[in-house]
């Protein structure tokens, strides 16, 4: 994927400002963010957070295309809630605040009602409010908030034990600390963070022109381009992440690189014309090659089970775990 002067500059200082993260979490209410597998089933040792006081932890992520930040509170003995979620980005200066608090109606009925209302804001203009009505429990139930920032938009959820939709906004950008405020005693239940790393796709050829020019000096009747023809599977487990468009080159070691053109449907903004889409190894076997393969998301299957046969005009990629085959056909 390019890489632009902001966004270097943005890594660049992100790594000189790691030191200084990490010093500030160095106090009695520093939680640790939790980087790499996320199963769910995270827990932290509850922090108590006096009236007026915060816990920060850090966000930061490298070179992060998405992050998936979890908190759960549970109020004190007063039962009472009304905390702020505040996440920042410390090098634009952006800053995004979730305040959760509860609402009295019919005070002094008999049908007396309490509810959580979420809201969030932007550099503090508000951008949604949601009432959960009694769908949320706010007695003795730890409220979650779920945070999924992708660099395009915000996505949050909330609930006590299953979680529903709050609403989603678009921002252009990461947040790198965090930290849960409030009025009143809280407990802090659970605080972790995912971060997505970008995916390592090799940029082979870097535009669909070198790619062009490749194929016209190419004497290998193999070479070409070759589009998506049609696909037979069986389970759910191997959907096509578009109707690809590939070329076919030789490479380095007597087989073959399969170039990516266009047509991811899936994770798109990942592709660019150019990237290495797979590989075509050679066997003993007549028109028949190990196929090693990297999926829409930019994971590698390279488990060898993956194989491809190439006969005349059609090129058929067949991955048996997942009980799929797909055809191309070469258009020139």
């Amino acid at each position: 994927m390019p890489t632009d002067t902001h966004t270097l500059s943005r890594r660049l200082t992100r790594q000189v400002r790691t030191s200084l993260v990490a010093a500030s979490l160095a106090t009695p209410l520093a939680a640790v963010a939790y980087i790499g597998e996320y199963d769910g089933a995270i827990t932290v040792n509850p922090v108590a957070v006096k009236a007026g006081d915060a816990l920060t932890f850090s966000c930061y992520g490298d070179d992060a295309e998405g992050k998936r930040i979890e908190i759960g509170v549970h109020p004190d003995a007063t039962g009472k809630i009304d905390w702020t979620l505040t996440l920042n980005d410390t090098i634009d200066n952006r800053t995004i605040n979730v305040n959760v608090r509860k609402v009295e109606r019919n005070k002094y009925d008999f049908d007396h009602d309490e509810s959580i209302v979420i809201s969030m804001t932007v550099d503090g203009k508000e951008m949604f409010s949601k009432d959960f009505g009694r769908s949320l429990s706010i007695s003795k139930s730890t409220i979650f908030l779920r945070l999924e920032p992708d660099g395009k938009r915000i996505s949050i959820s909330a609930g006590s034990r299953y979680l529903e939709p709050a609403g989603s906004v678009d921002f252009e950008g990461f947040v790198d600390i965090a930290s849960v405020s409030s009025r009143y005693n809280i407990t802090v239940d659970r605080h972790s963070a995912l971060f997505i790393p970008v995916p390592n796709i090799e940029q082979i050829y870097p535009d669909e022109q070198s790619v062009t020019d490749a194929l016209t000096l190419c004497t290998d009747n193999r070479c070409g381009i070759w589009e998506f023809f049609d696909e037979d599977v069986e389970t759910e487990m191997a959907l096509k992440g578009g109707r690809y468009k590939l070329a076919l080159l030789p490479s380095d070691d007597g087989g073959y690189d399969l170039i990516y053109l266009s047509g991811a449907e899936v994770a798109s903004h990942r592709w660019s014309p150019g990237a290495l889409k797979g590989r075509l190894i050679p066997t003993p076997f007549v028109n028949t090659y190990n196929l090693y393969w990297i999926d829409s998301e930019g994971k590698a299957i390279d488990d060898m089970s993956p194989y491809a046969t190439v006969e005349g005009a059609i090129m058929s990629l067949f991955f048996p775990l997942q009980k799929a085959n797909f055809r191309f056909m070469k258009s020139r």
